[in-house]
């Protein structure tokens, strides 16, 4: 009796094709996600980051800088980072594949920030297939920055001090004629002014002044200031100004007026009071602009008086608008 024939060929050509598929998906860098297994609402809701390429970000938080993760349920994601009264938001996609979350940004030449404080431009490379873990409530990320990054999920209530601490970093708006008053000074802005030349308080006799210049003319904020701290302060050192009109920045020098002359070196000593000027040389192109502003930042340590000046000290600034 005659066996019958048994093809396998058709089997063989499908296996063939299949193969054929994948070969392709590999040249054309085609790759397929994993079936979700982590559930969307372990993902959603915003993540604020506590550790970044092994630094803890404790100590930056509380100078009011912050990074925050926004999963949304629609797929969309956002990075915005908080630098006290400024903000910068960075918008992309995120999908589930698998047990872990890829994430995508696309790259930016120039994202300008939000909010009151100073203008800050950054620029930043695409994000591509970042890969996020999420356990117990704690988020891991590779790809997202410099590093691996941990965050932790906040609520809203979370989430709203964030916001409100950060911009308690905005500066503090004051009047002229307006007194401020702390543990270590008190002063008053007595008036804010162009002027052609700055003059000292004694001119009877000889005195030193700053004298008209071509092109440009002198902003003038004219403060009393008395030193309440327990030892001298150099605040012609110590302080920072800086002028913003129509937009363009121009730091200010902090003088005391010593009767016939200005000095950034004279001290006050323990309370002791005097009289300072706060200035710039203005352009004529822009000095008619309507928005003019002068913000003085002040070290928040008494002892930090008697020393130059540095970005890193905590300070309390002030802003003037003319």
């Amino acid at each position: 009796m005659t066996q019958p024939t048994v093809s396998i060929r058709p089997h063989r050509v499908a296996l063939t094709f299949v193969g054929a598929l994948a070969a392709l998906a590999v040249a054309f860098g085609l790759a397929a996600c994993s079936a979700p297994t982590l559930a969307q609402d372990e993902v959603v809701g915003t993540w604020n980051v506590t550790d970044s390429n092994g630094t803890a970000m404790a100590d930056m938080n509380e100078k009011g800088a912050y990074v925050l993760y926004q999963f949304n349920d629609d797929g969309t994601f956002s990075m915005i980072s908080y630098m006290q009264d400024s903000s910068v938001q960075r918008d992309g996609t995120w999908e589930i594949d698998g047990e872990t979350v890829l994430v995508d940004v696309p790259a930016s030449e120039s994202e300008v920030a939000s909010g009151d404080g100073p203008i800050v431009s950054l620029s930043a490379d695409a994000v591509e297939d970042a890969t996020v873990t999420f356990e117990d409530g704690v988020l891991t990320a590779e790809g997202i920055g410099v590093g691996p990054v941990t965050a932790e999920r906040i609520d809203e209530a979370r989430y709203d001090e964030i916001v409100a601490h950060a911009a308690s970093f905005a500066p503090q708006p004051v009047a002229v004629g307006e007194q401020v008053s702390t543990d270590n000074y008190t002063f008053t802005i007595d008036s804010l002014s162009y002027q052609d030349s700055i003059l000292p308080s004694d001119t009877s006799g000889y005195y030193t002044y700053y004298a008209d210049q071509p092109d440009s003319t002198y902003l003038v904020a004219r403060v009393s200031y008395t030193n309440n701290a327990s030892d001298y302060a150099v605040i012609g050192y110590a302080t920072e100004a800086q002028f913003v009109v129509g937009g363009n920045n121009y730091q200010g020098s902090v003088e005391l007026d010593g009767g016939t002359l200005f000095g950034r070196a004279y001290r006050l000593e323990a309370k002791q009071s005097g009289s300072a000027i706060i200035y710039a040389a203005i352009p004529d192109s822009v000095k008619d602009s309507p928005d003019v502003t002068l913000t003085w930042s002040l070290p928040d340590d008494a002892s930090l008086m008697q020393t130059y000046y540095q970005s890193s000290f905590d300070t309390t600034d002030y802003e003037v608008t003319l």
